[in-house]
């Protein structure tokens, strides 16, 4: 799984190392991949390369690892790419947290040998919350991934196994609510934020390449792009759009939360109380977290039929960071790339 190209990297990275052992290697999307018809095997390596969100495995890696067929010791690895960040002139490692460990855990149920795992910096890419990493800074992880997934790589290969990462993965633990939260709640709801500014052209290129089909376009005369649900906030989007339109409604975004942690909140909890099917804990919580994803559903939809009017657009544009953020993806990867594989 790879947004904005460091997770398909790495993984092109560990293939051009196999390949030195004489090893054949091929990087395929995890939405592209047909294990059914070609399950592994004792004789092949699976390598699962996931980005890591709210210190945890990415949603769609965690999914696949369960669909993933049951198997008689296929050796497997998993790396999870962290955000590795410069903070003035210091660069700083990412954290995975339990991402390696969640995704180890469903393989070695469905009968996987774990030959070993690990946490990769690669340059941070949020690009709907910060600054895109410059060029040099960008180079530095570069650099220093490449090398470590090199001798991560070579210690597979000569057979041995390789477990990096403990230190990070037992802190993870401790943030296993966040990880929970951003899985059940969080990622829908950041779906529910991102938008096309006055300068979108309707090329369609958002949503004919997001893996996971979460873009519509929508519109009859002109049409504009539609975030649903199953936007995982990989980010590829708003990396790779040529006009660079694609911007997080932050101005917007406040105003949600304000409706959401004031009038809303404050009238959900009045039904609670007045309802006795929710004196149950659980009941009221499940029932908060679906008026939650409600008011997003409808405020977006708000948000989307206003932002097709270019002054309104404008207003939302210029009242977002991502208008004066630098865009980053790795340098080398290419939308083709990402869709088909290497």
């Amino acid at each position: 799984m790879s947004g904005t190209g460091n997770s398909f990297k790495t993984a092109v990275w560990a293939g051009e190392k196999l390949k030195e052992h004489g090893c054949a290697a091929s990087v395929i999307p995890m939405e592209k991949a047909s294990l059914k018809n070609n399950p592994p095997s004792d004789n092949n390596l699976t390598g699962i390369f996931t980005p890591t969100h709210a210190f945890t495995a990415a949603w769609p890696a965690i999914k696949f690892a369960f669909m993933m067929p049951r198997v008689k010791k296929a050796p497997a690895i998993i790396i999870a790419t962290r955000a590795g960040a410069y903070y003035g002139p210091l660069p700083l490692p990412g954290m995975e947290g339990t991402a390696c460990l969640i995704i180890a855990l469903i393989l070695l149920l469905k009968g996987y040998d774990i030959r070993g795992f690990a946490g990769m910096d690669m340059p941070t890419n949020w690009l709907a919350l910060h600054w895109g990493m410059t060029e040099k800074h960008a180079q530095y992880f570069y650099d220093k991934t490449k090398r470590e997934i090199s001798a991560f790589m070579d210690t597979v290969a000569s057979g041995r196994r390789i477990f990096k990462g403990i230190p990070s993965w037992i802190m993870g633990l401790t943030f296993l609510p966040v990880s929970f939260a951003y899985l059940i709640a969080g990622r829908l709801m950041l779906s529910k934020v991102m938008f096309a500014d006055e300068k979108c052209t309707s090329c369609g290129i958002c949503a004919a390449n997001c893996p996971y089909g979460a873009i519509i376009m929508k519109g009859e005369k002109i049409k504009k792009p539609y975030w649903t649900f199953k936007c995982e906030s990989c980010e590829r989007c708003i990396a790779y759009c040529p006009e660079k339109s694609i911007q997080a409604a932050h101005s917007y975004l406040v105003i949600v939360c304000w409706l959401l942690f004031g009038a809303v909140t404050a009238a959900v909890q009045q039904v609670i109380i007045q309802n006795p099917v929710f004196n149950n804990e659980f009941a009221s919580m499940i029932f908060m977290l679906i008026s939650s994803l409600g008011l997003f559903f409808v405020c977006y939809w708000a948000l989307y039929l206003i932002t097709r009017f270019k002054p309104f657009a404008w207003l939302f544009s210029h009242t977002t960071f991502t208008k004066i953020f630098r865009r980053y993806h790795q340098s080398d990867v290419t939308l083709r790339d990402l869709k088909n594989g290497k």
